[in-house]
Order: structure tokens, then sequence, then C-alpha cells
């Protein structure tokens, strides 16, 4: 599954989401140059906290926040289970 948004606004019907094979997600947002409310990094980590446990390829594309996002995903245990991570810009 890929996302692309430029405020990540989805992120509550992603958390809520019941998807048992799901594989990969890659989601890819801007800082909100096009609407006011761009994702927060509380955001994206509430997503990568309950990810489904089937989920081994995460892409967390174009964030402005990469850089605070770092030591939290290094000591996350989905770290752990992934084979792939993307933070690209």
């Amino acid at each position: 599954l890929t996302i692309i948004s430029s405020t990540f606004t989805e992120s509550s019907a992603l958390r809520g989401a019941f998807w048992p094979k799901l594989e990969e997600l890659s989601v890819a947002f801007g800082d909100g140059e096009y609407a006011p409310v761009p994702a927060s990094l509380d955001d994206v980590r509430a997503v990568v906290r309950e990810l489904p446990p089937t989920v081994k390829r995460l892409g967390l594309r174009n964030l402005p926040f990469t850089d605070a996002l770092i030591p939290w995903l290094a000591t996350s245990p989905v770290l752990e289970r992934l084979t792939h991570l993307d933070l690209s810009w």
C-alpha cells in the first residue's frame, strides 16, 4: 500500500484499518505547503506503533522531521521485524 499526501490527514484512518496480510506500507507526504495542517511527528509515531505485525517493508518518505524521528525509530520494537526501511526525501 502506498499513500501520497501533502498533509497525511489520513493517519487516523490508517491506524484504524485492519489488513491482516499487509506486508509493505509506504507513506509519502510533505510539509503542509498545500494545506494548513501537516502531519506531525506524533502522527507518524502512532502509525508506526500500530503497524500490523505482517508489515516487513516500511517507507516514511518526504518527512520534514525525519531527523527527529530517527532516534525514536532506532529504539522502536517495530525496527526489529522490518527487512526494509525507506526514509528518503
